[in-house]
């Protein structure tokens, strides 16, 4: 009989799962054991329930340092972060879904160019004509932790 893909998925990834609490249990031991610090007794519990998001936020911070020195290497610029500063962007991900169910999805978007200065919407394409004026045509949207990336342009033209 074969051993079914979920039990394989998840004996893959439980050394990253069990790696926080862990180290939360050896730093506990470690303090009443060798250095004879009694911690209070709410403070194991409120380690182990946060050391995960922590983890989380210093692997973003991680990749986020990671990415800056590799666009530095490369004499690259990082498009310029938009939106709001919610964790994950989870406001973003609720105005794109009330936007979207109101019947506007374009109206998020909207948002940002008003955001990034230009106050009329009614002639051509704004977003494109505001970021001429700044002068850059890209920009970073965080997303559920990730970087989404999206540029302006409506169109490509070629010179010869």
């Amino acid at each position: 009989m074969e051993i079914p893909p979920g039990i394989i998925y998840l004996i893959q990834r439980l050394p990253r799962m069990l790696t926080p609490p862990v180290l939360v249990y050896i730093v506990n031991f470690v303090c009443q054991s060798h250095l004879g610090i009694q911690l209070p007794n709410w403070v194991l519990p409120l380690s182990y329930a946060l050391c995960f998001p922590a983890v989380l936020a210093a692997t973003i911070l991680y990749r986020d340092v990671i990415n800056s020195r590799e666009a530095a290497a490369l004499g690259a610029v990082l498009p310029t972060a938009v939106g709001g500063s919610s964790p994950g962007g989870i406001m973003f991900l609720f105005n794109a879904l009330r936007d979207a169910k109101s019947g506007y999805p374009g109206k998020l978007a909207f948002s940002y160019v008003i955001r990034l200065g230009l106050r009329r919407l009614d002639k051509g394409d704004a977003l494109s004509r505001r970021c001429e004026e700044i002068g850059y045509y890209t920009m970073n949207i965080r997303v559920a932790f990730e970087n989404r990336v999206r540029n302006t342009f409506s169109s490509i033209s070629s010179t010869s």
